[in-house]
């Protein structure tokens, strides 16, 4: 008899820029840099000890409009890409796949504080909408029932047939979810 084993999986990957930027117009370091300069610029005037979120500039006129817009645009490149390669790489893999959501980090707050050394290029960086995080759920069919543990084959099978589709990736968290019968 064969048993149902379903794992939700949260993971962390940095799309590679190549395969994004061939949808764009111009380079996504570019992107970064014109917003980067232009938060760091709307910080300083306002004298704020943080750099805010993305979404807080689209109150203020702090950043240009058409920046924003890039930067969605991108990121729905970015989701759709993560979405696609998830399913066509995980599919054969597991009995079932499902992508759950994917968000991109460049919608989070940096980390980056202004004053701090390179604060700008580091904040270039995390403006670069080319790392997703993403829950997904699997299935497999096992012949034994699961057990506290079995999370972790599934997530070292997933980090390892997906870790080539991203520059870097990890997978950040495993749980076994219970199915009832």
């Amino acid at each position: 008899m064969l048993h149902v084993t379903r794992v939700g999986l949260t993971v962390r990957g940095q799309l590679p820029r190549h395969a994004l930027e061939q949808h764009l117009p111009a380079s996504l370091d570019s992107l970064g840099q014109q917003l980067a300069k232009q938060i760091d610029d709307y910080v300083k005037q306002n004298d704020l000890g943080y750099y805010p979120a993305l979404d807080f500039f689209r109150q203020t006129d702090g950043v240009d409009s058409y920046l924003l817009d890039a930067v969605d645009q991108v990121v729905q490149i970015a989701v759709t890409m993560t979405k696609d390669e998830v399913m066509r790489i995980l599919t054969p893999v597991f009995s079932s796949v499902r992508v759950e959501s994917i968000l991109s980090m460049v919608y989070a707050i940096p980390t980056i504080r202004p004053g701090q050394k390179n604060a700008q290029q580091q904040l270039a960086l995390h403006y670069i909408p080319d790392i997703v995080k993403f829950e997904l759920f699997v299935t497999m069919l096992q012949r034994r029932e699961a057990e506290p543990g079995s999370e972790t084959g599934a997530k070292k099978i997933a980090w390892r047939w997906l870790k080539d589709a991203f520059e870097d990736m990890e997978v950040t968290s495993a749980r076994l979810i219970t199915v009832k019968s």
